[in-house]
């Protein structure tokens, strides 16, 4: 199984002062170069995907196998289920794969993302996390991955889930070809009206986004014409001994 690892030459004490300005901050070439273009091999040729999505206060998914062999009228008829949703409140509409979830469970334990959840709960990466982000209470981490293709999104939220002692969340990018204009950004809001936008950060490949939480965020729409998907591992870093029960890691 591949070892995963961040970039050994990535200045961390630098990034740290970065950070303390805004509390958030995109950090280009986070992993050992062969180990992002591996994670994105398995994410687009090994990883069972399935489509989360909100309808009322509901959420659900479907594996991406039944989705596509639904029938045209019953998936335009859950596709404007989902868009009502979306239009009143709170939505999403994209492709998961709750790995760190699954393998809490005893399950997937020989898929290749493992290494990843291996990497992404060790001290090497809860050191860095407490380095840049000043908070030395972190403890752990949990996360999923995501495929956001042509229409796909995630409305203003914000995180806060009472079970988890909350620090920060993160994002790895593993977009090699993605261009602005085909959406998909990290977009920060000063409030819950969004009146304006903050600050956006753009998939890129090899990128990690890292933010304190609480803070207002969304995912904005991918283009009809996007070329590539959105492609990402997401999740949270919390202190204390986290119950996992989790439906939703964006």
């Amino acid at each position: 199984m591949t070892e995963i690892a961040l970039n050994p030459d990535l200045d961390v004490d630098a990034l740290a002062t970065a950070f303390t300005e805004k509390k958030r901050l995109q950090i280009k070439k986070a992993l050992r170069k062969d180990d992002a273009l591996h994670i994105h091999s398995v994410l687009v040729n090994k990883t069972p995907w399935e489509f989360t999505y909100c309808e009322g206060e509901t959420i659900s998914s479907i594996p991406l196998v039944e989705m596509e062999n639904m029938p045209p009228q019953e998936r335009m008829a859950l596709a404007r289920r989902v868009a009502q949703t979306a239009q009143q409140g709170f939505g999403h509409a994209y492709n998961t794969f709750t790995f760190h979830q699954e393998i809490e469970k005893g399950n997937y334990l020989d898929h290749p993302l493992k290494a990843f959840d291996d990497f992404m709960t060790s001290e090497a990466f809860l050191s860095f996390a407490r380095k840049i982000t000043g908070d030395d209470t972190i403890s752990g981490a949990g996360a999923a991955a995501s495929w956001f293709g042509p229409g796909h999104y995630l409305n203003m939220h914000i995180d806060s889930l009472p079970e988890w002692d909350l620090r920060a969340a993160f994002i790895f990018y593993f977009c090699p070809t993605w261009r602005a204009d085909w959406g998909g950004e990290l977009k920060f809001f000063p409030d819950k009206r969004g009146s304006y936008v903050e600050e956006a950060f753009f998939p890129a490949f090899n990128a990690l986004n890292i933010m304190t939480v609480p803070k207002y965020h969304s995912v904005g729409v991918v283009a009809p014409f996007a070329g590539a998907p959105r492609l990402a591992i997401s999740g949270w870093l919390f202190a204390g001994k986290v119950p996992y029960k989790v439906d939703n890691l964006t």
